[in-house]
């Protein structure tokens, strides 16, 4: 099992390299589009978000995969995880 500082390390590393990232998702979230255990490739975005891709980022201590539903006036963005009913708003 890879410690979470470690993971984040690498997406860090990965991020600065502009390379994809290997992330393995460990919770409901994003059911049924991945589910625990399932591995999913990300690249660093050439452009701004669009509304339905799936972002991979930070969130207090460890790394998140939520859908991107769009931008808020003060500059957050509206995330979401496929499973729950209700946005997440993350400041960017």
């Amino acid at each position: 099992l890879v410690s979470v500082d470690h993971e984040i390390a690498a997406w860090r590393v990965a991020c600065a390299r502009g390379v994809p990232f290997a992330f393995r998702g460990l919770g409901a979230s994003m059911w049924p589009s991945l589910r625990a255990g399932d591995e999913a490739l990300f690249a660093p975005l050439a452009h701004a978000p669009r509304a339905g891709e799936v972002l991979l980022y930070r969130a207090g201590d460890r790394l998140v995969a939520h859908r991107f539903l769009g931008f808020r006036v003060e500059g957050t963005l509206r995330l979401r995880g496929d499973y729950w009913n209700t946005a997440q708003d993350h400041l960017m």
